[in-house]
């Protein structure tokens, strides 16, 4: 009767642990709403809110198709920053490609190259404020 019930304790922890180990349980924890949310949090905390409030995080795929974990594009009115679901089924890997994503709004139009000496500053800079610390 006990090895009945602690094989049945396993099976179900092995099931458990299977369903939150598996991309399909995690990337049921992001959402839009909260990526944008994650936006305006970030903004405030590692940016002094200098970033646009208006800018759109839209978690999906980039319009034209292109197989890449985030992207940001100006729209003509405001930034709108794709965090891809295939990439980004994790939350912490989906706050880490919104900053690095951030990290190109805060630069944009400031150097020729997209991931140039000031991206790679901001980048650095958000490590060493401590804002990557919940991810790696």
């Amino acid at each position: 009767m006990i090895r009945s019930v602690i094989c049945w304790m396993l099976i179900v922890l092995a099931f458990w642990s299977f369903l939150h180990a598996h991309p399909r349980a995690a990337q049921a924890n992001v959402t839009q709403s909260r990526l944008q949310n994650d936006y305006a949090l970030f903004n405030g905390a590692w940016f002094g809110g200098k970033l646009p409030d208006d800018t759109s995080v839209v978690y999906d795929q980039v319009p034209d198709g292109r197989d890449v974990v985030g992207l940001t594009n100006w729209d003509g009115t405001r930034f709108v920053i794709y965090i891809v679901p295939r990439y980004n089924l994790a939350q912490s890997t989906a706050d880490e490609t919104v900053l690095h994503e951030m990290c190109h709004v805060f630069t944009w139009n400031r150097e020729v190259i997209d991931h140039g000496p000031r991206f790679q500053q901001c980048m650095l800079d958000l490590a060493d404020d401590g804002a990557l610390a919940h991810i790696w």
